[in-house]
């Protein structure tokens, strides 16, 4: 009982320690930063020395943005269970508009991890690559042109990612496993507004120096980096004006979602056993209880395989569909 209340107790004090840090962090960003030596968009943070200057509450993201002579950096980390889920369902999208205007338009955009289209169907419930939903459902969600059936298949790669484990759960070092293995599947970035770039996806490892990268540190943190070369946006070191920068998480995307009544609802399937693959193989365990109704139905059909629902926690679904974001304004640092 000890050993437990002194676990309890150190819980506590780390909590109540990160939470007077970001407190005291600000909330976007206000300094030109040189980035580190060696610098890399990589999915690791150890240039940056796991810090950073801003904490943003609207997006519930650490970031700092800096740059070299070569290209302008951004790294980011959630720490926030629900917000990588809501990452991982629709991606963050980077806009840098050069004339200092907070307007998205005429902005260089870059989106990643892109995800595979989402539809929406009123139905029954009922599975959905192979993973069981709640009974009586009155909403099916489906994700569309993602390998086939299957407990590994349709939806494995978005189920390892948020069907594991409960909201507020620490994650095991097998699920954070998972979720690395389900990220590589994602080697596409969706970019806009480029001169030298037609507006389309292009490879994670393309010709035109843009590069972004995900990954799941050792505690299951979210983190995402990118470096978008000067040239490409018509810009040197020497450039003296104000650049206005707009860091949005997207919120899974589901086109003619209806009201929903957040109220009851069945189980989330889990991830297959090889996420975002061609299909077959069982799923992994469900996911956490989603409170999802429509008029008395049942659940929303997991993303994932053949495991098992799982009770327990809550799925904010209204959050997941909601995007989130922010603007911040950035001069480029001089060496």
């Amino acid at each position: 009982m000890k050993k437990i209340l002194t676990i309890t107790t150190l819980l506590a004090v780390a909590c109540s320690v990160a939470v007077a840090q970001d407190k005291k962090m600000k909330d976007v960003q206000e300094v030109s930063l040189w980035a580190p030596a060696g610098v890399k968009a990589d999915g690791k943070l150890v240039e940056w020395n796991d810090s950073f200057q801003a904490y943003n509450k609207a997006t519930k993201l650490y970031y700092t943005i800096a740059n070299d002579e070569k290209n302008i950096y951004l790294a980011i980390k959630s720490t926030d269970a629900m917000n990588n889920n809501k990452i991982v369902a629709g991606a963050i999208t980077i806009a840098i508009n050069t004339e200092g205007k907070k307007k998205t338009e005429n902005t260089y955009k870059i989106t990643y991890p892109v995800i595979a289209p989402i539809s929406f169907q009123r139905g029954a419930g009922g599975p959905i690559a192979g993973g069981p939903a709640g009974g009586g459902g009155a909403i099916t969600v489906m994700r569309v042109g993602v390998g086939g059936p299957g407990g590994g298949g349709a939806a494995g790669g978005m189920g390892a990612m948020m069907g594991m484990g409960r909201p507020g759960d620490p994650l095991d070092s097998a699920t954070i496993a998972l979720r690395k293995k389900a990220l590589l599947t994602y080697k596409e970035i969706k970019v806009s507004g480029f001169k030298d770039i037609p507006d389309s996806l292009i490879s994670l490892y393309n010709e035109h120096g843009v590069k972004t990268m995900a990954n799941y540190d050792n505690e299951g943190n979210f983190i995402y980096e990118v470096a978008i070369p000067l040239k490409l946006m018509g810009l040197t070191t020497a450039s003296t004006n104000e650049l206005a920068y707009n860091v949005k998480v997207n919120g899974l995307q589901i086109p003619n979602l209806p009201n929903i009544d957040m109220m009851g609802g069945g189980g989330l399937g889990g991830g297959g056993a090889d996420p975002g693959g061609p299909g077959g193989g069982p799923g992994g365990p469900g996911g956490p209880t989603v409170n999802i109704r429509m008029n008395g139905g049942g659940g929303f059909a997991g993303a994932g395989g053949g495991g098992r629902p799982r009770g327990g926690g809550t799925f904010n679904f209204q959050e997941m569909v909601s995007p989130s974001d922010f603007w911040g304004k950035y001069t480029l640092a001089k060496k």
